[in-house]
Formats: C-alpha cells, sequence, structure tokens
C-alpha cells in the first residue's frame, strides 16, 4: 500500500471520538490487566463507557488502520498500540510542517 494511502487509513480511524478515547486508555494503561500486556474489550469498553459491542467495533478499525494490534494471553485477548503507525504519522508530519523556529530567532 502506497504511502498516502496507508496515512490516509490511519488518519480516518483516528477521526472518530470514541477510537481516540481508546487509544488514550492504551496509552494511560499500559499497566492493566494481563500484567502490562494491554486490556481486553470488556476492560476497554467499561474504561471508554461504551458497549462491548462498540469496542470490538472501533478496536477492529483500528486494527485494520495498523494502529492496534491484538494478541492472545491465555484464554483472552489483549489489545496494545503498534509504533508503525505512529512512527508514519510522525515522518509525515516532520516532512510537511515547517521546522520550529530556534528559541533564541524568536524572543529577538
Amino acid at each position: 500500500m502506497p504511502d498516502h494511502e496507508r496515512l490516509a487509513l490511519i488518519f480516518k480511524a483516528l477521526a472518530h471520538p470514541v477510537r481516540i478515547g481508546i487509544i488514550a486508555e492504551l496509552v494511560a494503561g499500559r499497566a492493566g490487566a494481563g500484567g502490562g500486556q494491554g486490556p481486553g474489550v470488556i476492560e476497554l469498553a467499561e474504561r471508554v463507557e461504551i458497549s462491548r459491542f462498540a469496542a470490538s467495533f472501533h478496536l477492529e478499525q483500528l486494527r485494520e488502520a495498523g494502529i492496534v494490534e491484538k494478541h492472545r494471553i491465555g484464554t483472552r485477548w489483549a489489545h496494545r498500540l503498534t509504533e508503525e503507525a505512529f512512527d508514519a504519522v510522525d515522518d509525515w508530519l516532520g516532512a510537511v510542517l515547517p521546522a520550529p523556529a530556534p528559541l533564541a530567532a524568536v524572543a529577538s
């Protein structure tokens, strides 16, 4: 998949408040259930205050965009963020945004 198509898929997945909430919970709760392995659907649904069905749907959208991955821990599935998606966004932002002016240049 070309980079611009991948970025569009990532941004589309990020363009929903529930998904932003899920990502925030995954960032904040890295030491949650599963000993830091990531929360399951039920735990995320409770944290974000949505139904299990809605949590599953939004997690699937995030997985399809490569933002979240799921892995098995014993008898349950856990979820965690992937670094690749955020690295792609960071690289793109670095390429399209001007470099910040040095602090000394701003103060004068």
